[in-house]
């Protein structure tokens, strides 16, 4: 009989073996700060499930999975978790076969209303009420677990980027506008994010923006004196140049799409004054036929009144004019990438003040308005 037993044992402890689930190997390291888990407050399983799911989550997609010496929200490294199983089931067993037997008991005081019997018998039990520590938080199924992001954190940005700005050119009781060619600048500055709630932030900043515009002009004609072709060719390059420290306030939407990407989206009402005197520079050229016959060239200060002095021969005359007005209010929106911390976007500022601060007499006497135009990439980095 002894013989036919065999093989149905054989079979049983086979499907025991099978039901059973394998424990997965975890190296010392990992292990030593596993058994050091219970005495951080209010841990639990589900917890270290949560943060197994989110960084397997995450390795799925190569650019996305974090450095094993990264630490995690339950305060394992990244390559810690990695190694540990990513089902209940799995990390209960793994518990008990390290001796995580205190890990399991604040487990089950947590998901179950009562203690388990277990517990009331172990050396931990207290009979004295007063003697006893104060029993862990217990949380229900439906309660989020703790959000290992920067939802709703503040933070600070150091920003660095470029730009291509340009003036939009119009007058008064006007439709018209006319607008002259972009110019390569840069800027950097800094910007605050101050939650309002978990995707609403203010992000006043302060910025350093170097402005302007750049335009070319060609007038070629061609002239018959009775025997050739004469070709007369001018040129005019205009040069404005300009710095602005600018103060954005707007109001912006972060959304994480995962654990540590975000996107933003922002806009809101920005101000800026012009620093030093700016610069405005024309520059001629006239040509006969190809070859150069003269060039000239003139300059001056964008932000700072200039006079022109007249005496006829009784009183002197001041004339005096400033060509811009250093100050400057619009609009901005734009957004970006927020990946780790580091910071791509782009912008648009749209600038509603005239800083255009003279009448022009070939209009009518309507003042010229111009206004500033600028887009560009922003890249940073939060802390």
């Amino acid at each position: 009989m002894k013989p036919s037993f065999f093989p149905k044992i054989v079979v049983f402890l086979s499907i025991i073996a099978f039901l059973t689930p394998a424990t997965a190997a975890v190296s010392e390291s990992c292990r030593s700060a596993l058994l050091e888990l219970p005495s951080k407050k209010n841990f639990t399983m589900k917890d270290l499930l949560t943060s197994v799911i989110k960084v397997k989550g995450l390795c799925k997609m190569k650019f996305t999975c974090p450095l094993d010496n990264s630490v995690t929200d339950v305060g394992l490294t990244a390559g810690c978790v990695k190694e540990l199983p990513e089902d209940l089931g799995g990390l209960q067993q793994l518990a008990q076969d390290i001796g995580l037997d205190m890990a399991m008991q604040q487990v089950q005081s947590q998901l179950y209303a009562e203690p388990p019997p277990a517990a009331m018998g172990s050396s931990n039990y207290y009979a004295d009420d007063d003697q006893a520590p104060p029993p862990p938080r217990r949380r229900t199924y439906d309660e989020e677990p703790a959000d290992p992001s920067e939802k709703g954190k503040f933070s600070i940005g150091v920003l660095a980027g470029v730009n291509f700005s340009t003036i939009i050119m119009g007058q008064e009781e006007s439709d018209f506008t006319e607008g002259r060619g972009s110019k390569f600048g840069v800027q950097t500055g800094v910007v605050f994010d101050i939650p309002l709630s978990k995707i609403f932030y203010l992000s006043p900043g302060l910025k350093i923006a170097q402005m302007g515009a750049k335009s070319e002009e060609n007038d070629e004609e061609q002239y018959y004196n009775g025997m050739y072709y004469t070709t007369v060719k001018e040129t005019y390059t205009e040069t404005i140049t300009a710095y602005y420290v600018k103060i954005p306030l707007l109001f912006t939407v972060k959304n994480y799409v995962s654990e540590k990407v975000a996107l933003r989206i922002n806009a809101g009402p920005y101000l800026a004054y012009a620093l030093g005197e700016g610069l405005y520079e024309r520059e001629g050229k006239y040509y006969i036929d190809g070859q150069l016959q003269e060039s000239g060239s003139y300059s001056r200060k964008l932000f700072e009144e200039e006079c022109i002095v007249d005496y006829d021969g009784y009183e002197t005359y001041y004339d005096c004019e400033q060509m811009a007005d250093p100050f400057d209010f619009g609009l901005s929106i734009g957004g970006g990438v927020q990946f780790y911390g580091f910071y791509i976007g782009v912008f648009y500022d749209y600038g509603l003040a005239n800083i255009y601060s003279t009448t022009n007499s070939d209009t009518g006497g309507n003042k010229r308005v111009i206004s500033n135009r600028s887009m560009g990439f922003d890249f940073g980095y939060f802390f």
